[in-house]
C-alpha cells in the first residue's frame, strides 16, 4: 500500500513540476538579455545586453549580435543563460 501512495506521490509531483517549466525557444531577429559573466559588483545587474539573435542551432544554443557594434558574439550561448528581452 505504501509503495502505491509513493508511486502516486511522484506522479503528482511530475505532473506539477512540468506544468510549471516553459521551455526557452528564440526565433532569428529576436532580442535577448544574457547572464553576466566574470566578476562583477553585487549591486551590478545579472543581465546585460540586449543582444539579436542571429540564429538558432539544433542543440538548443544561438549565436548572438551585439546591437550598438553589429558584431556577433565568438561564443554560442545556451538558452538557460538567455531571457527574452521586452521592450
Amino acid at each position: 500500500m505504501v509503495l502505491v501512495h509513493l508511486a502516486s506521490y511522484h506522479q503528482q509531483a511530475r505532473s506539477y513540476f512540468t506544468k510549471k517549466i516553459s521551455a526557452r525557444r528564440f526565433n532569428a531577429g529576436d532580442w535577448v538579455l544574457k547572464v553576466r559573466t566574470g566578476n562583477s559588483s553585487k549591486l551590478d545587474s545579472n543581465w546585460v545586453g540586449p543582444y539579436e539573435v542571429i540564429k538558432a542551432l539544433d542543440n538548443g544554443a544561438y549565436v548572438l549580435k551585439e546591437l550598438k557594434t553589429r558584431k556577433s558574439l565568438l561564443n554560442t550561448w545556451n538558452a538557460q543563460h538567455l531571457k527574452k528581452y521586452h521592450v
